[in-house]
């Protein structure tokens, strides 16, 4: 052991004064001043991304090329229909509730003289009338949006007047 010390000794005599000292540390570059600024950067970046979320979503539900049409309705009751590109959705409001065994129905008048019916069914809510109802099919081509009242399950040909009629022609 003491012939490896021995010549260990002999190495750093040999190196010089400088030889044992440890060299000192290279500061670490940061790209941030100092960790103090860390979680407040962290949060101006989480709002930021926060706000060009809403922004973002503010742009898609006031998409340009959605069009909104007044629809006659039955009585107090009120519609709109909303259309974006082939697709459709009223919004009505106060419109009656049907007795059981019953539902509303949308179809489509192409202006070929016939009514086509959609696989779209629904109820309003009891204590307002409201709904909000995305039409199934396309309506590229449709003049006319109507509702009914039908039996539970739709109907081939409407059994009664509409309740509510939208002109997109």
């Amino acid at each position: 052991i003491m012939s490896v010390v021995e010549s260990e000794s002999q190495l750093l005599r040999a190196a010089g004064s400088q030889a044992d000292r440890v060299a000192p540390a290279r500061p670490r570059r940061r790209w941030l001043p100092s960790i103090g600024l860390r979680p407040a950067l962290a949060g101006g970046l989480a709002v930021a991304l926060l706000a060009i979320g809403v922004e973002g979503g503010l742009l898609a539900s006031n998409d340009p090329s959605t069009r909104t049409i007044a629809a006659w309705a039955q009585g107090t009751a009120s519609a709109k229909l909303a259309v974006t590109g082939d697709k459709a959705s009223l919004e009505l409001a106060d419109l009656p509730t049907l007795s059981a065994g019953r539902v509303y129905q949308v179809w489509i008048d192409r202006g070929d003289g016939k009514l086509h019916p959609t696989h779209t069914l629904f109820n309003v809510r009891s204590e307002d009338g409201k709904a909000r109802v995305a039409i199934d099919e396309s309506i590229k081509g449709v003049e006319k949006v109507l509702v009914t009242a039908e039996p539970t399950g739709g109907a081939l040909t409407p059994s009664g007047p509409p309740v509510v009629t939208a002109s997109l022609a």
